[in-house]
C-alpha cells in the first residue's frame, strides 16, 4: 500500500519551520524591549523635569500676585512737584512770612489728600510729598520791587513752608540756567513710573518747555494720574496737551505780577505812570539776571503788554519820557532811582541811554537788543551783549522790527514750519526774487522764492546790508 503525499514526515517539518519562525519572532521582539523600556524611562524623567518647571513657575505667579495685591492695598502716594519759578503761591501768604508758609503747606495738603482720595485706587489715606525747587535770590528781589515782601519776609515764608510738614520741601536752586527744570523733569520721571505713586500733582503749565515730557507721559498712557495746578495763564503747547487741571483756590498767584516802570528825562521835572507791562510767573524766570532758568519761548501777556506800551513810548519821546520793558528794572537801576513804590507799581525816575542819531540803530554802541524791544523780554538778562536801555521811538522800534527779519528764524531753517506766534525773525529772504547772493545768502535755499537760490553769487552776505546786530 503507498504512503499518501504529504504524510507525517511533511507535516512534522512545516511545525518546526512554523516553530522557528515563531522563536524567531519571539526573539526580535525580546531583542527590542531594553530599549523601549528605556525610552519609557527617560521620557519619565523628562516629564517629571517639566512638571516640577511648572510648579515652580505656578510658585513664582502666585507670589508675585500675592505681591502686587499687597502693594495695591498698601498705603499710595500722591506727589505734588512745582517750578517755583513758574508757579508761584498768592502774594498774600508770601507777605504773611512764616505763618503764610505754614498755611500754605497745610492747605496743599488738605488738597492733595482730598483730590487723591476721589481718584486713587489705593486703600487709606495717601502719603502727600511735595517738592518746590526756585530760584531765591530771583525771586526775592522780584517780591522786594513789587512791595510784596522783603527778603527776610520770603525767607520766614520758606521756613514756615518746610516745618509745617515733614515731607514738604522748598528747595532753593540757584540761578543756574535750566536747574530747576532738570531737577523738575528727573523726579517726574522717577514718580510717573512708580506703582505706589497713585496722583502726580504739577506746577508746571505756564512754562512751554515741559510741554514735550508731559506728551511722553500721554504717549506711555501714565497721564492718568497727572493733574495740572491751574496758576497763571496756561502755556499754548501744554494747553493743547488736554491733561486734567485742578484749581486750590486762595494757594496760587492767579494773575500776572505787573510792574509799571515810567522814565523822564531832565527836560521833565514830573513823571506819570506808563502802560504796564505784565511779568507773569513763567516770566519771572527772566525778570533779573539772577533767573537762570528763562522760558523756552516768550509768553503772550508780555509780548501783548509790550506792543500795547510801544505807541506810548513815542508819545513819550515827545514829551521826554523813555519806556522800557517790564525786565529791565536791574540794567536800568544804575541809571534811575525808585522814586515810588505801592500796590504792586515801582515808579522808576531817570534818563534813558540817547540813539546817537548820526548812526543807524545797528551801529549804535552797543546796539539795541531786537528780542527785548520787540518782544519785552530777554532770556539772557544782563549777560546780553546788546543794550536794554536806549530811549525809542515808535519809528525805531519799527525799525528794530524790519532789521529783525532780515536774520532767518532758527527754527525754519531747519526745515521745521515755526509756530511761535512771537518770532520776530525772517522767515524768508526779505530781498525775495532780488536776492544776488546765491548760495552765499544766509538764509537756506527753501526760504527764497520756489525753494531755490536766485542766483550764484560770490559776494558776501554781510555785504548785503542784512544787519545781525542783535540775538
Amino acid at each position: 500500500m503507498a504512503t499518501p503525499t504529504g504524510g507525517p514526515a511533511d507535516a512534522f517539518a512545516s511545525y518546526v519551520a512554523l516553530q522557528t519562525q515563531a522563536l524567531d519572532i519571539v526573539r526580535e521582539a525580546c531583542s527590542g524591549r531594553e530599549e523601549l523600556v528605556q525610552r519609557i524611562a527617560d521620557l519619565e524623567l523628562e516629564l517629571n523635569v517639566w512638571k516640577d518647571a511648572q510648579r515652580k513657575e505656578v510658585a513664582l505667579r502666585e507670589n508675585a500676585l500675592r505681591a502686587l495685591r499687597a502693594l495695591e492695598d498698601s498705603e499710595s502716594l500722591a506727589v505734588c512737584l512745582i517750578d517755583g519759578d513758574a508757579c508761584l503761591f498768592s502774594r498774600q501768604l508770601i507777605a504773611r512770612g512764616r505763618d503764610g508758609g505754614r498755611d500754605a503747606a497745610q492747605a496743599l495738603q488738605k488738597h492733595i489728600a482730598e483730590l487723591a482720595s476721589k481718584t486713587s485706587t489705593g486703600n487709606g489715606k495717601p502719603t502727600v510729598i511735595c517738592q518746590v525747587w526756585f530760584n531765591k535770590q530771583g525771586l526775592s528781589r522780584v517780591f522786594q520791587e513789587m512791595g510784596i515782601a522783603s527778603d527776610a519776609t520770603f525767607s520766614a515764608f520758606i521756613q514756615g513752608f518746610n516745618q509745617a510738614h515733614p515731607l514738604f520741601l522748598m528747595t532753593d536752586v540757584g540761578g543756574l540756567k535750566e536747574a530747576c527744570d532738570a531737577k523738575f523733569r528727573e523726579t517726574l520721571r522717577m514718580y510717573a513710573r512708580m506703582m505706589a505713586c497713585k496722583l502726580l500733582v504739577l506746577g508746571c503749565s505756564s512754562d512751554g518747555g515741559y510741554a514735550h515730557q508731559l506728551q511722553s507721559l500721554k504717549t506711555e498712557a501714565l497721564d492718568w494720574k497727572v493733574h495740572l495746578i491751574r496758576s497763571s495763564e496756561m502755556a499754548f503747547a501744554i494747553k493743547q496737551l488736554a491733561i486734567q487741571e485742578v484749581e486750590f483756590e486762595d494757594l496760587f498767584e492767579r494773575k500776572k505780577l505787573i510792574v509799571s516802570m515810567p522814565h523822564t528825562s531832565s527836560s521833565s521835572s514830573s513823571s506819570s505812570l506808563m502802560p504796564t507791562v505784565a511779568a507773569g510767573p513763567s516770566e519771572l524766570k527772566s525778570s533779573a539776571s539772577t533767573f537762570g532758568s528763562a522760558p523756552k519761548t516768550p509768553k503772550k501777556g508780555t509780548t501783548a503788554a509790550a506792543s500795547n506800551a510801544t505807541p506810548s513810548a513815542s508819545t513819550a519821546n515827545n514829551a521826554g519820557t523813555g519806556f522800557i520793558p517790564v525786565t529791565t528794572t536791574k540794567r536800568v537801576k544804575d541809571k534811575a532811582s525808585i522814586s515810588d513804590k505801592e500796590n504792586g507799581f515801582i515808579k522808576i525816575t531817570g534818563k534813558l541811554r540817547a540813539i546817537d542819531p548820526k548812526k543807524p540803530l545797528s551801529r549804535q554802541n552797543p546796539p539795541p537788543c531786537n528780542i527785548f524791544y520787540l518782544i519785552g523780554e530777554c532770556t539772557r538778562g544782563d549777560s546780553c551783549p546788546y543794550a536794554h536801555d536806549y530811549h525809542l521811538s515808535a519809528q525805531n522800534i519799527a525799525t528794530l522790527r524790519i532789521d529783525a527779519k532780515k536774520s532767518a528764524c532758527y527754527t525754519v531753517t531747519k526745515g521745521r514750519p515755526c509756530t511761535d506766534p512771537l518770532c520776530v525773525a525772517g522767515h524768508a529772504c526779505p530781498a525775495g526774487l532780488a536776492c544776488k547772493f546765491g548760495s552765499t545768502c544766509k538764509f537756506p535755499a527753501s526760504m527764497h522764492p520756489n525753494g531755490k537760490f536766485i542766483k550764484k553769487g560770490t559776494r558776501s552776505p554781510e555785504s548785503s546790508g542784512y544787519d545781525t546786530e542783535s540775538e
